[in-house]
């Protein structure tokens, strides 16, 4: 707005704070609609859509309740494993790298879903900063074999699997890459 053009024009020395967005009307609307219409025949979406507003709200720990509700409610939707993923990222944000894992171990339940490798390369990286590092090597390579596999790797698809060229390559260079207290060779 106002204030960043001045920013922009030198005129304040320093940026004005990025404004907040307010989803209030749209949490409340999702939380109608599946209140007053139970089975209402998208409520899996409006599950999915809940929790994703009330995520970008910051919201986390209601976010995270709709998404196991989601899951819970429709195991079969779409929805689910990226639903999972997203409880997997809150967690590993946190560090808390347990539960990061068993919330992505639950998306990889779906195999033929559009995140399986990204979830396949978060559950890894979770291992290895869980100094799981058999776990985690065992995944990275599980993971390079699934891109080369996949007949349409797009650029993402090679960017992951580089790194998890590179995250192998630091787990085996680990001292006790395989942790049962010895130094391997």
């Amino acid at each position: 707005g106002r204030q960043m053009n001045r920013y922009n024009r030198g005129k304040i020395a320093d940026p004005p704070p990025e404004p907040k967005r307010d989803f209030t009307r749209a949490i409340r609307t999702y939380e109608s609609l599946l209140t007053r219409f139970p089975d209402y025949p998208n409520a899996d979406t409006a599950y999915y859509a809940l929790a994703f507003t009330l995520r970008m709200s910051d919201e986390y720990d209601k976010a995270i309740a709709m998404f196991r509700r989601l899951a819970e409610f429709f195991p079969k939707s779409r929805w689910v494993p990226e639903a999972w993923l997203l409880v997997g990222e809150h967690y590993f944000d946190m560090g808390a790298y347990a539960k990061a894992i068993d919330a992505y171990g639950e998306a990889l339940k779906f195999k033929d879903h559009r995140y399986y490798g990204i979830t396949l390369y978060k559950t890894a990286w979770a291992h290895f900063q869980n100094y799981e590092y058999p776990t985690a090597i065992g995944l990275f390579k599980k993971l390079i074999s699934y891109v080369d596999e996949s007949p349409a790797v797009d650029e993402r698809a090679r960017a992951i699997r580089s790194e998890a060229v590179e995250y192998l390559a630091l787990s085996l260079a680990d001292d006790d890459w395989n942790g049962d207290g010895l130094t391997d060779p």
